[in-house]
């Protein structure tokens, strides 16, 4: 049975935290593969994302392109509609079928997840792979969601996507927190200034 990762985000840019997170999490759950699946619209934060889908979906691309084990998704730009996680999930299973599914989210996001579209059905179409945030309390999350959460050991890595595009637009370096050669699209295509 195939072990597949599943992360989502808007990646607006991808950095070098998600790569960092997700390799971790990728040996230390003995994964497959992780998809990677930028969001088309986000349906829950306050988070504009003005970029559109093509150029994120690229950087991405270019971010993930050296391991052969992460992988594109382009589920939600195709469909160009929002997503849920769960939808996005039952249309993986249909796509993957018989893959096991490892669902893979921040536990800063996670603290807000009953405001999320059918979520107890997540642990229904997946493990639950928690990567820790700053101030993360797991037995209060616990507690909040009914259910064990599956924690991931990975470091706890404080880079932002809004913290690189402020940097971006006031014209400060972002090497070292963004892969060279999602940098280089960046400048190409003037984007976040």
């Amino acid at each position: 049975m195939r072990r597949i990762g599943v992360l989502g985000g808007s990646f607006n840019p991808p950095h070098l935290g998600h790569l960092v997170i997700s390799t971790w999490v990728l040996n230390e759950f003995q994964l497959d593969k992780i998809l990677f699946v930028p969001s088309y619209i986000r349906p829950i934060g306050s988070e504009k994302v003005d970029v559109p889908f093509v150029h994120r979906a690229e950087m991405t691309r270019l971010a993930i392109k050296n391991e052969p084990r992460f992988e594109l998704s382009l589920i939600e730009g195709e469909r160009q509609k929002v997503t849920y996680s769960v939808e996005l999930l039952e249309i993986l299973h249909k796509k993957y079928k018989g893959a096991e599914f490892f669902f893979l989210i921040g536990s800063d996001c996670i603290t807000e997840i009953e405001r999320w579209k059918r979520w107890q059905d997540l642990w229904k179409l997946s493990e639950v792979i928690v990567f820790r945030r700053l101030n993360f309390d797991p037995i209060k999350l616990e507690k909040k969601v009914h259910r064990e959460l599956k924690l991931s050991s990975a470091p706890i890595i404080e880079l932002s996507s809004s913290v690189i595009r402020n940097r971006i637009k006031n014209r400060l370096p972002v090497k070292f927190m963004i892969p060279a050669q999602v940098e280089n699209y960046i400048r190409k295509n003037n984007l976040y200034l």
